[in-house]
């Protein structure tokens, strides 16, 4: 990758000579190529697009990569992810499943932050909580 056309975070990927099998030369390219896909105004939208590609998508990348590894290391046989905020990591740990060749039993679950608001609640609290959930 030619130094001049690349991002600072990218710089930085390519530089990480100790991590293992060039995961930082493929990450700094998976970057690019997202980075050079997305059209983005200059400024503020090129900011967001770069830390994007650049930064959440490498770190979320390599979340869901360590859930799987973990989750054979732990022996776990199904995964589940909750909705809104699991939708991404749930759609990357798949993919990366599929590429890896397997991997525990992944599922989406629709679910709403006040059901899980509800179910970490003192049972005592319960009779006081609104009626219109």
């Amino acid at each position: 990758m030619a130094a001049d056309d690349s991002t600072r975070y990218e710089v930085i990927m390519e530089a990480a000579s100790d991590w293992p099998a060039d995961l930082g030369a493929r990450l700094a390219l998976a970057s690019r190529a997202a980075r050079t896909a997305v059209p983005a105004a200059p400024g503020r939208e090129t900011a967001i697009r770069d830390v994007a590609a650049g930064v959440a998508a490498p770190a979320l990348v390599m979340f869901a990569s360590w859930l799987l590894a973990e989750s054979r290391r732990r022996g776990l046989e199904q995964l589940r992810f909750l909705s809104r905020d699991g939708q991404v990591l749930h759609e990357l740990a798949r993919r990366l499943a599929t590429a890896s060749g397997g991997g525990p039993d992944l599922e989406y679950v629709y679910s709403s932050r006040i059901t899980w608001s509800l179910a970490a609640t003192d049972p005592r609290d319960l009779a006081e909580a609104p009626a219109h959930l």
